[in-house]
């Protein structure tokens, strides 16, 4: 929050079982190794909606939006206090 003018976006994947069982499920059609391995590591690290929130508490902000999009995705903006 030190370095924003007004508030920074924060766009990431949502840890879902449901997510991971299609990470999992896509694996025989991913071409590369890495791809392979990264896709379903992904899911695994990826944060919830709740577990983000509680990390942006501690930080000056005024309002958190929070948003959930298609295929496990989330966007989250933090404003900063005026």
């Amino acid at each position: 929050m030190r370095v924003s003018r007004v508030a920074f976006l924060i766009n990431d994947l949502v840890r879902d079982p449901l997510h991971l069982a299609l990470a999992y499920s896509g694996v025989p059609l991913y071409r590369s190794r890495i791809t392979r391995n990264d896709a379903p590591a992904s899911v695994r690290q990826a944060y919830t909606p709740t577990e983000l929130c509680a990390l942006l508490e501690p930080l000056e902000i005024s309002r958190i939006e929070i948003s959930r999009h298609y295929l496990f995705r989330m966007g989250v903006i933090a404003w900063k206090r005026a």
